[in-house]
C-alpha cells in the first residue's frame, strides 16, 4: 500500500497548544478537500457519458492522489524528491487542463506558486497546500467538463447560474468539511484514549517490573542498574537515570547508573539549565518536577536531545534526598503516568533504604561473627585446656585440646555430662569431684592431676585451676576449669635424674667448670680416667690436675675459642700425674642463664688412644691402597699410550714402507710422476711421525713441568691471520672458514710457539671431527682486560661423559670412530693456556658442533 489510513487521518502531535490546533486544522482541510474530490469526481463519472478524455484525466487524477498520499506518508523523503513529485503534479494538472481545451495562463501560475509555496514551507504545509491545489484543479476540471461550473461564466451560462452551481459546490465542500470533522473528532478521541491507555498500561507494566526487581535485589548496584534498565526496556522511554548527591555538602549529582540513549549528557548535566532539565530543581526542593515541553531551541545541551519530556523526582531516605530518579520520554507525560511514574520512585527510595539497613545489618551480624570466631580462635589455640560446665555438670563450652584429651569432637560433648564421656570410675570421680567445688564455691589452684589420654592411652600430667562462676546473687550457674599440661616437665624432671645418674654412670668424662676453670662436678668416669677422686678434683684448676697438649692450637686460643663461640671440639694429648699419656676427644660447650651470661663449661672427654691407633692403622692401609691404585693407574696409561704409540707410528711408518719397496722393486718401470707421488707419501708421512714425537714431548715436558715459557709482545690479530691462512692454503673446498677480528684488538704477552700449537690444535681438530661443507669460524673479540678466541665448528660434537674427562691426557671421546688422533692435543693445549695465565672453556652438543673458548690476559 502507497499509504496508511489510519496514519493519514491521525493529526501530528506538538508540545505546543498553539501548534497542535494548527496542525489539526491543517488535517481538517486537508481531509474535507480530500472527501470533496473524491464525491465531484465520482458524480462527473456518473452524470457524463464515459470518454476516454475523462478516463485519462481520472486515472491522472488517480496518479496525482497517489504521489501526494505517498509524499504525505513519508516526510522524511530529500528535497529532490519533493520538487520530483511537485512538478508531477503540476504536469498533470496543466495536461487535463489542455484536453478540456482550458488555457489560463494566470491560473497555471496561481498553481505552481502554491504548489511550490507549499514544498518550501515544510512536510506538514507541502501536504496540505499540495492537496488544496488538487482539490481545486479537479473542481475545475469536473466542472468545466461537465459544464456544470467552469472556470469563468460563458455566454451559455449566466452569470447566477454560475453562482449558485458554485454556491452549491460550496455548501457540499463545507457539508463534507463538516463531516469530516466529525468522524476526525471521533477517531482524535478514541486515538488519544488509546495513546493515553497505552501509556498507563506502559507505566503500570514498568512499575510491577520494578517491583519485581526490589524484591529480587541483593546490592544497591544492581538494584539501580535494574530498574533503569527495566523503565527504558520495558517502558520505551529514552532514557532513565540515577544521580546520588556528592558527600562534599554541595548539591551537586554523580551519576550512578543510566539506561538509554544518554550519550555524554549526563557528564554535563550541572551545565544543563533548569528550564531544559528539572533534575536538580528536584534534589534542591525535595519534591517532583516535570517538565512536558522542552524548547530545543533554547536549551544549550552538548548535543541533540532525542527526548521532548522530562520526569526527576527524589529519592528520600530517612527523610533526607540522597538523589534522584529521572525519566526522559519523547512523549507527554499523562497525569496517572506520572502519579505511577513518582510511586515507583518512592518504591526504589524504600528498597534502597531496605538495602542499606539490611547490608548494615550483614556488617553487624559479620561483626559479631567475627568477634565470636576470634574468641573461638583465641580459646582454641590457647595451650590450656579450658571448659565450662552448668550446674547440673553439662559442657556448655570446651576448647579444641580439651575434645583431643576426651577424644570426641567440640559439638559432641556439648551438653553432655562427664559420665557420657569417660571410662565409668574415672568419670564418677571428676563429675562428683567438680559438682563438690561448684556447690561450696571452692577455688582451685595449681593442683597436680594425673590422668590418660583416651585415644592413646598415654599418662597425661595437668596443672588445673577450676573456680565457679556465680550470678549476681552470688549463686553458682557453673564451672570454669583451665589446665595447663605439665607432661613434659614431669617428663624433664625424670629425664634430668635419669641423665644425672648417666652422667655419673657413663663411660666418658663429664666434667663441669667454672668461667675461671675450677672444677664443679667430676664423675666416676673421670675418677677413673685421671685416676683422681671427685672429692680432690672439685675445687682445684683443670691445669692442676692434667697437662694438656693442644694440637695446631695453644691453650689461651681454645679458652677464647669457647667463651668467644660457645663450643669448642677437638683432640688433644693428655698427661695424667702417675705419667699415663693418652689421646682425648674434647667437645666442650658453655651453660648460660636466663640473661645469655655464661655460668660454666662442661666438658664431654673421651679416651681415644685405642680408636687413635687404631684409625693410624687404617689411614696407613689406605694410603699403600691408593698408592697402589696410583700404580695400576699409571701401568694402565703407559699400555695404552704403547698401544696408541704402536698405533699411530705403525700406520706411517707401513705407509713409508710399502712407498720405499715399491720404488725399490719397480724404480726401473715407474715414470718420473709415479716415483715423486711416493717421495711425497714418505715425506708426508715422516712429518706426521715428527708431529707425533713432537707432541709426545709436549706432553712429556707438560707433565713434569719443563715446558718453555718465553713471552713477547705481539699482535695477537696479525698472528690469528696468519695461523688461519695457512689452513686456507692446505685445505680443500670441502670445508668453509671463516676469521672474524672486532675493530680494535690489543697486543698481548704471548709465546708465539705455544699460541701457534694451540691455534693449530684446535683449527685441526675443529677441521677433523666435521663433515665435507661444515663451517669451522676463528673470532677475535677484546673487552680491554683480556683477549677472547673462540674457535667454533658444527662437526660431531663431544659427549658429555666425555666433556670432564677431555683435557686427560691419552683421553679420546667414544664416538670419535676411525678418525685418527692421540689423546694428547687437547691435555697440550690446556698446559699452554694456563702457562699464559689465561682459561679454556668448551660447549658441545652431539652431532651440533662444538665450541671452544680462550680467554688470554692483555699486556
Amino acid at each position: 500500500m502507497l499509504f496508511n489510513f489510519k496514519q493519514l487521518l491521525m493529526p501530528p502531535v506538538f508540545y505546543d497548544e498553539e501548534k497542535t490546533r494548527i496542525g489539526n486544522l491543517l488535517y481538517v482541510v486537508l481531509l474535507t478537500s480530500l472527501g470533496a474530490v473524491t464525491l465531484v469526481f465520482v458524480a462527473a463519472l456518473v452524470i457524463r457519458p464515459f470518454s476516454t478524455v475523462r478516463f485519462f484525466g481520472a486515472l491522472g487524477l488517480f496518479s496525482i492522489l497517489a504521489a501526494a498520499f505517498a509524499f504525505m506518508k513519508r516526510g522524511a523523503i530529500r528535497l529532490a524528491s519533493k520538487i520530483a513529485i511537485g512538478v508531477l503534479v503540476f504536469l498533470v494538472v496543466g495536461a487535463g487542463f489542455l484536453l478540456n481545451g482550458l488555457e489560463t495562463p494566470g491560473f497555471t501560475s496561481l498553481m505552481l506558486v502554491i504548489i511550490m509555496a507549499g514544498l518550501l514551507l515544510g512536510v506538514r504545509a507541502a501536504r496540505a497546500l499540495a492537496i488544496f491545489g488538487i482539490l481545486v484543479a479537479t473542481l475545475i476540471f469536473v466542472g468545466q467538463t461537465n459544464g456544470v461550473l467552469p472556470l469563468f461564466p460563458t455566454e451559455r451560462m449566466l452569470v447566477t447560474t454560475w453562482l449558485t452551481n458554485a454556491i452549491l459546490f460550496a455548501m457540499a465542500a463545507v457539508l463534507l468539511q463538516l463531516s469530516l470533522g466529525s468522524i476526525y473528532k471521533t477517531l482524535d478521541r478514541a486515538r488519544r484514549s488509546e495513546s493515553a491507555l497505552q501509556r498507563v498500561n506502559r507505566a503500570y507494566r514498568v512499575l510491577s517490573d520494578c517491583n519485581q526487581t526490589l524484591i529480587r535485589a541483593k546490592d544497591e548496584a544492581t538494584l539501580l542498574r535494574d530498574v533503569c534498565r527495566v523503565i527504558v526496556e520495558r517502558g520505551g522511554y529514552s532514557l532513565a537515570w540515577v544521580g546520588f548527591l556528592q558527600g562534599d555538602g554541595s548539591q551537586s549529582l554523580r551519576p550512578m547508573t543510566a539506561a538509554g540513549d544518554a550519550g555524554s549528557y549526563l557528564d554535563s548535566i550541572t551545565s544543563v539549565g533548569r528550564d531544559c532539565d528539572p533534575t536538580l530543581t528536584a534534589v534542591e526542593r525535595a519534591e517532583m518536577q516535570v517538565l512536558n515541553v522542552i524548547d530545543q531551541t533554547q536549551c544549550s545541551v552538548p548535543e541533540k536531545i532525542t527526548w521532548s519530556s522530562i520526569f526527576a523526582s527524589p529519592l528520600i531516605v530517612d527523610n533526607s534526598v540522597i538523589g534522584t530518579l529521572s525519566v526522559y520520554a519523547r512523549e507527554v507525560f499523562g497525569t496517572e503516568e506520572i502519579a505511577l511514574l513518582k510511586e515507583l520512585a518512592d518504591d526504589l527510595a524504600f528498597g534502597i533504604s531496605v538495602l542499606r539497613i539490611r547490608s548494615e545489618h550483614e556488617e553487624v551480624t559479620e561483626d559479631l561473627a567475627e568477634r565470636h570466631r576470634l574468641l573461638r580462635t583465641l580459646i582454641d589455640n590457647i595451650p590450656h585446656i579450658i571448659f565450662m560446665k552448668d550446674t547440673e555438670g553439662r559442657y556448655t563450652l570446651v576448647n579444641k585440646l580439651y575434645a583431643e584429651y576426651a577424644n570426641h569432637e567440640q559439638e559432641a560433648i556439648i551438653g553432655k555430662t562427664a559420665l557420657d564421656l569417660f571410662p565409668s570410675a574415672e568419670a564418677q570421680y571428676l563429675h562428683a569431684f567438680d559438682m563438690e567445688n561448684m556447690r561450696q564455691g571452692n577455688v582451685l589452684v595449681d593442683r597436680e592431676v594425673e590422668t590418660v589420654r583416651h585415644d592413646t592411652g598415654e599418662k597425661r600430667w595437668l596443672l588445673m585451676n577450676q573456680l565457679p562462676l556465680l550470678n549476681a546473687q552470688n549463686e553458682p550457674i557453673g564451672l570454669l576449669g583451665i589446665g595447663h599440661d605439665i607432661t613434659d616437665r614431669i617428663r624433664m624432671e625424670q629425664e634430668l635424674r635419669y641423665h644425672a645418674s648417666l652422667i655419673e654412670n657413663t663411660s666418658d668424662a663429664i666434667v663441669s667448670t667454672s668461667t675461671d676453670l675450677v672444677v664443679l662436678s667430676w664423675n666416676k668416669a673421670a675418677e677413673a680416667m685421671y685416676e683422681i677422686p671427685a672429692m680432690k678434683a672439685i675445687g682445684r684448676r683443670i691445669s692442676e690436675l692434667t697437662q694438656t697438649e693442644y694440637h695446631g692450637q695453644t691453650r689461651e686460643e681454645v679458652v677464647k675459642q669457647i667463651f668467644e663461640q660457645g663450643e669448642w671440639w677437638g683432640e688433644i694429648t693428655q698427661t695424667t700425674h702417675t705419667g699415663k699419656t693418652m689421646y682425648v676427644q674434647v667437645a666442650a660447650t658453655v651453660l648460660r642463664d636466663s640473661d645469655g651470661k655464661i655460668t660454666s663449661v662442661i666438658s664431654v672427654n673421651r679416651d681415644i688412644t685405642s680408636q687413635k691407633q687404631m684409625r693410624e692403622a687404617v689411614l696407613n692401609q689406605q694410603q699403600l691402597e691408593m698408592e697402589l691404585q696410583q700404580q695400576k693407574d699409571l701401568l694402565a696409561t703407559r699400555n695404552r699410550f704403547m698401544s696408541m704409540v704402536s698405533h699411530e707410528f705403525r700406520t706411517p711408518l707401513s705407509v713409508i714402507q710399502s712407498s720405499t719397496e715399491l720404488i725399490d722393486y719397480y724404480w726401473d718401470r715407474m715414470t718420473s710422476d709415479k716415483r715423486q707421488m711416493h717421495v711425497r707419501r714418505m715425506r708426508a708421512q715422516v712429518s706426521r711421525l715428527d708431529g707425533l714425537i713432537e707432541d709426545f714431548a709436549l706432553a712429556i715436558r707438560a707433565e713434569n713441568g719443563h715446558l718453555t715459557f718465553q713471552p713477547a709482545t705481539m699482535n695477537i690479530e696479525l698472528f690469528c691471520r696468519e695461523i688461519f691462512e695457512e689452513f686456507e692454503m692446505s685445505l680443500n673446498e670441502h670445508h668453509q672458514l671463516i676469521f672474524e677480528s672486532s675493530d680494535q684488538i690489543d697486543e698481548i704477552h704471548g709465546d708465539r710457539l705455544l699460541l701457534g700449537y694451540i691455534l693449530r690444535n684446535l683449527l685441526s681438530n675443529a677441521i677433523k671431527y666435521s663433515p665435507e661443507g661444515g663451517e669451522i669460524a676463528l673470532r677475535l673479540t677484546s673487552d680491554r682486560r683480556d683477549i677472547t678466541l673462540v674457535i667454533q665448528d658444527e662437526g660431531i660434537g663431544i659427549p658429555p661423559e666425555d666433556q670432564v674427562r677431555l683435557f686427560e691426557p691419552y683421553h679420546r671421546a667414544s664416538n670419535v670412530g676411525t678418525i685418527r688422533g692421540t689423546g694428547l692435543g687437547l691435555k697440550i693445549v690446556k698446559d699452554c693456556v694456563e702457562l699464559h695465565g689465561g682459561r679454556i672453556e668448551v660447549t658441545s652438543e652431539l652431532n651440533q658442533g662444538t665450541t671452544f673458548t680462550l680467554t688470554l690476559p692483555i699486556l
